[in-house]
């Protein structure tokens, strides 16, 4: 399957993948619907722009919210993956910032069919004891069977 992404858990790994993507062959094509989908994504990854695009992708994502930035990266994944599909890999979820917890959260809970597949890893007892928000987005896919 092509489109593999995989990156270890810590600060911004959704970022750090989208970031490989975009320097890899290809890469154009991601930037392209980061542009029109999540430009507040783009804008954290200035070396994959033009000096003039900086400007531009910096205008339309002012004034972004939480929730803006979170939809606006789940409908770039959508169009991203109706050409081909993508895994994006997520090791040591349990050291994850809660943003990318977040994005997992929403993620598994759209019912719209995918060419999308998540796989994250994580340490039970880490996030247990800490009460890691991986905790509550986990007992909430258990309880309505989507994990």
């Amino acid at each position: 399957m092509r489109g593999a992404v995989r990156r270890r858990g810590g600060v911004s790994p959704v970022l750090e993948a989208l970031g490989r993507l975009g320097r890899a062959a290809g890469g154009e094509h991601l930037v392209e619907i980061l542009k029109q989908h999540a430009p507040t994504w783009l804008e954290q990854l200035p070396g994959l722009l033009s000096d003039s695009d900086v400007q531009a992708v910096r205008r339309r994502a002012q004034g972004a919210t939480r929730g803006r930035t979170l939809r606006e990266l789940v409908e770039a994944l959508e169009a991203l993956t109706r050409e081909r599909p993508l895994v994006l890999l997520l090791e040591d979820l349990h050291w994850s910032d809660s943003a990318t917890i977040d994005l997992l959260a929403v993620l598994a809970r759209r019912r719209e069919a995918s060419r999308l597949l998540v796989l994250g890893t994580y340490r039970p007892a880490d996030v247990a004891a800490t009460g890691h928000p991986l905790r509550w987005v986990q007992q909430e896919l258990q309880l309505h069977e989507a994990l």
